[in-house]
């Protein structure tokens, strides 16, 4: 009797743990839920080609919102006032990503787990650091594990910049009520800059509502929460809708801007007395772009007559975020149509 060996299908081996690694690797980033396709009114706009090579790029175009004030009464006709959809193209460049896990043949004989799932589970929460890192990295410009974002901090807009309280400047920002913790207050402010000043395109659920959002630094959070303030407006507070996908991890919702909290929201000991200031992000539609073009593999081989074995991963993909010149003549200054960062104190907790 003839009896199927894994040795028999050593091509579909590796194609289940790549699937697998890349699926879950996807579901663990916190901003996967926030993805969709191109032209769609979602914080991050999804698009993979799967021609390009490691170096190259691939092109997107974001749709601008209407701004004409359309016909009204029966002798206002719609014929001859119509407006035309304005698009604007940006590409944004892919770069390769990688990394293993080896083993000797010694420790898969004494170790009790199984090496090759060890080296799955470890490296799809790796690479799931690595995709997060990335565009929070790129929505705030600053540089996480070695990758540089597309715009440096520094010459990000103007316009797309708060700073909590009274603090006017990164180095600025305290950690008082006052200058620099993050308040009810700092968070209505940045939403009416959002819509009034930068049009950010809102996130709009199905009933109709428009809502933002903002991801902050754990000790962002945990200054707001000791705040009587907060603390009133949650006990207050209405039902946020669990079912929405949009509300998913949030923890909190104030004047139409659901609040998030991730320890990848970036910080540096750049505020009053070197005090760690994070950069939380506030989010609208078609903030950021990413894309792969080449979805994460899984990679087997042996090594030194089979002493040893290893596992590795590899994969193209990009981000950008979305800064155009807005302006009818094109000449004007760059403007970030889907983000801004909300600068205040996160700072540890006394110990």
């Amino acid at each position: 009797m003839a009896v199927g060996r894994i040795a028999d299908y050593p091509s579909q081996v590796p194609t289940y743990w790549q699937t697998e690694l890349y699926a879950q690797a996807e579901n663990l980033t916190f901003w996967q839920k926030f993805e969709g396709p191109e032209g769609a009114s979602v914080p991050i706009i999804r698009k993979d080609d799967l021609e390009k090579q490691p170096g190259d790029t691939i092109k997107y175009d974001i749709a601008l919102a209407l701004t004409g004030s359309g016909s009204v009464g029966d002798t206002s006709l719609t014929e001859g006032a119509e407006e035309k959809a304005v698009f604007r193209q940006t590409s944004m460049t892919v770069a390769g990503l990688k990394h293993g896990v080896r083993w000797s043949w010694l420790s898969k004989v004494e170790v009790t787990h199984d090496m090759r799932t060890v080296a799955l589970n470890q490296l799809k929460k790796w690479l799931a650091g690595r995709i997060d890192n990335r565009l929070f990295a790129e929505f705030t410009g600053v540089t996480i594990d070695g990758f540089a974002p597309s715009v440096a901090e520094a010459s990000l807009p103007a316009s797309m910049k708060l700073f909590a309280g009274s603090a006017t400047s990164i180095a600025t920002v305290d950690n008082t009520d006052a200058a620099g913790r993050l308040k009810l207050n700092d968070i209505s402010d940045i939403k009416a800059l959002a819509q009034a000043t930068n049009k950010v395109e809102p996130l709009r659920l199905d009933g109709g509502d428009e809502i933002f959002g903002l991801v902050i630094h754990p000790f962002t959070a945990l200054a707001l929460k000791k705040d009587s303030s907060y603390q009133q407006a949650q006990r207050e507070a209405q039902a946020r809708g669990a079912d929405n996908p949009l509300f998913k991890g949030s923890v909190a919702m104030w004047d139409g801007v659901v609040i998030f909290v991730s320890n990848r929201v970036p910080t540096a000991a750049d505020g009053v007395g070197a005090i760690s200031v994070s950069r939380n992000i506030l989010f609208g539609a078609q903030a950021l772009c990413r894309g792969y073009a080449m979805y994460p593999g899984w990679f087997e081989q042996d090594f030194s007559y089979g002493e040893e074995a290893g596992v590795a991963t590899r994969t193209v993909l990009g981000q950008k975020l979305n800064l155009f010149d807005l302006t009818v003549g094109g000449t004007g200054p760059l403007s970030a149509i889907g983000s801004m960062i909300l600068y205040s104190a996160a700072v540890a907790p006394a110990v």
